[in-house]
């Protein structure tokens, strides 16, 4: 169940009747701030509060928090209908900046001072804690060098100095003491829920590329300086260290595609030792094809299934028969729908590096492959289509009672909305009684024909009394004060009071007993007579 705050305050909630909203999705996208949409229209009580660029938006699955930013385009349409766009948290980098300045030193140490600098410039609702930060440069030393002679936004630093050089993922985590902001190589969380073919997997794609294919690396390290210590034009190279050759190369590598030169920068590293390993180091990177592979799936938790939600950034288990695929994937894009969970869907991606490329060498290979997708997207979207949940709340409220109902229904969404299951219930008081019923309607499919089962509870609090029972039954339990009772049609045929049972009728089958001392037991079988009575003494 999702739920929008602003300030603290509910904007929507789907258990109450005012604080609705016409349309709301979620958007995200890992080292992104992500989007949140809504429209709010004029009858909700938040209408025209929720303040730009100033308020804090939260979106919560259950107590789950999943979004975290501020409006910063708000619009209105023909029918006053109040739109909200919302950024998420990382966009807070975007209102502060850092200096220029010259580093060598560790990814850590950098990162801390950027985002300590930014939260000196904002206030504490815009702050970052700094968490773990695994990701490292892929010299032996693992420094960086950094320098820049220009005034740069939070963000930007943050994209040029470690996201497009170094990769690695920023990770939000809400804490009770704040904000942290990791800083990791990779998202080491599972998903709850699998991809699998023919069940909830909607497209796919399948691309080989050899972009990055390279046999041959020429590694250039720092710039030498001469004898006054003034930079030159000249670089660091392996060619003292590597038989005077300034290359790695892969011989099976060159038999396979060829002479592939790639040149690469390290500049890092003035020791020509280190440099050779950062050299081989790339030429293991760029060795083979890439295959990469991008899907969509349907989150099927939101359908009735008994899964966990898909979540952002999480490895989902992926299976896929047509291409060969069983392996876990990273959530790198999630789209939700507030308003039909059932449709929203995530977007994977994986790239894999082979030296010899997946065999997709036919046209005739490539059409099977599409021709199956195409089929099983239909059977996927029956299968999310044909159980959707809902959700209802009512409140009414006249001059003799006030009536509350929640209610959760199962639909069947094929040709018509055939109701399979529903579960209400009502709460009425008024000014002698409170009642609480409990319904639930069931429909059974069997081999010769549908079966309706309804099942009607209820609680009810009237004149010092609690009254349960069935709505189908005669028969009804009753706590008075000082007594037990139970009534059929109304009317009390058994009651315990005061250590004492009064029964108005008593069948007894075998045998009753007083005291452990006398039993009346059944006896003997005489045609025409029936049992006999014996009266025993038990001593």
């Amino acid at each position: 169940m999702y739920k929008i705050f602003s300030d603290g305050y509910i904007v929507y909630h789907p258990m109450l009747p005012e604080s609705i909203i016409i349309s709301g999705k979620l958007d995200l996208e890992v080292n992104k701030a992500g989007t949140l949409t809504f429209t709010i229209p004029e009858s909700n009580p938040h209408y025209g509060m929720i303040e730009l660029m100033k308020s804090i938006v939260e979106l919560y699955d259950d107590d789950r928090l999943i979004f975290r930013g501020r409006p910063y385009a708000p619009s209105r349409n023909l029918y006053k209908d109040n739109e909200i766009v919302c950024e998420g948290e990382l966009a807070f980098f975007n209102d502060t900046y850092q200096e220029p300045f010259e580093y060598y030193g560790t990814v850590n140490d950098l990162f801390t001072k950027a985002v300590n600098y930014h939260n000196s410039q904002v206030p504490e609702q815009k702050q970052f804690k700094v968490g773990m930060v695994n990701v490292t440069n892929n010299t032996i030393e693992g420094y960086i060098t950094r320098s820049s002679v220009d005034y740069q936004n939070t963000w930007q630093f943050i994209e040029d100095n470690f996201l497009e050089p170094l990769g690695g993922y920023l990770y939000l985590r809400h804490e009770e003491d704040g904000t942290y902001i990791d800083y990791l190589s990779d998202l080491n969380f599972p998903s709850g829920q699998s991809v699998q073919q023919c069940l909830n997997l909607v497209e796919v794609s399948e691309e080989v590329t050899a972009d990055e294919l390279a046999t041959v690396i020429v590694p250039l390290g720092a710039k030498l300086t001469d004898d006054e210590g003034n930079e030159t034009d000249k670089y660091t190279t392996v060619e003292s260290v590597n038989a005077g050759k300034i290359y790695v190369s892969d011989l099976k590598g060159i038999e396979e595609y060829g002479y592939i030169v790639k040149i690469t920068n390290h500049n890092d590293i003035t020791d020509p030792i280190n440099l050779k390993k950062a050299g081989e180091a790339d030429l293991a990177a760029s060795m083979g094809v890439t295959t990469t592979i991008d899907l969509s799936a349907a989150d099927l938790s939101k359908a009735g299934y008994n899964v966990s939600p898909f979540s952002f950034g999480t490895y989902v288990p992926v299976k896929i028969k047509n291409l060969g695929v069983d392996k876990s994937m990273l959530i790198k894009k999630l789209s939700i729908d507030l308003l039909n969970p059932q449709s929203s869907n995530i977007s994977v991606g994986d790239s894999i590096k082979s030296f010899t490329a997946k065999s997709l060498n036919t046209n005739k290979t490539i059409g099977i492959i599409q021709n199956n997708l195409a089929h099983e997207k239909v059977i996927v979207n029956q299968t999310i289509s044909q159980i959707q949940k809902e959700m209802m709340s009512s409140l009414e409220q006249t001059e003799e009672y006030i009536l509350s109902t929640v209610t959760e229904g199962y639909f069947s969404k094929e040709q018509t909305e055939e109701l399979l299951s529903q579960m209400s219930t009502q709460i009425e008081q008024n000014a002698g009684a409170i009642e609480i019923r409990f319904e639930q309607l069931q429909k059974e499919v069997t081999e010769v024909g549908d079966t309706i089962v309804a099942q009607n509870q209820f609680i009810r609090l009237e004149n010092g009394e609690v009254i349960i029972g069935k709505s189908d039954s005669p028969i009804v339990s009753v706590y008075t004060n000082n007594a037990l009772e139970f009534r059929y049609n109304g009317v009390t045929v058994a009651k315990f009071t005061n250590e004492v049972l009064e029964v108005r009728n008593i069948n007894i089958e075998n045998q009753l007993k007083l005291h452990n001392r006398w039993a009346f037991r059944r006896g003997e079988y005489q045609a025409g007579k029936g049992h006999n009575l014996n009266v025993v003494w038990l001593g």
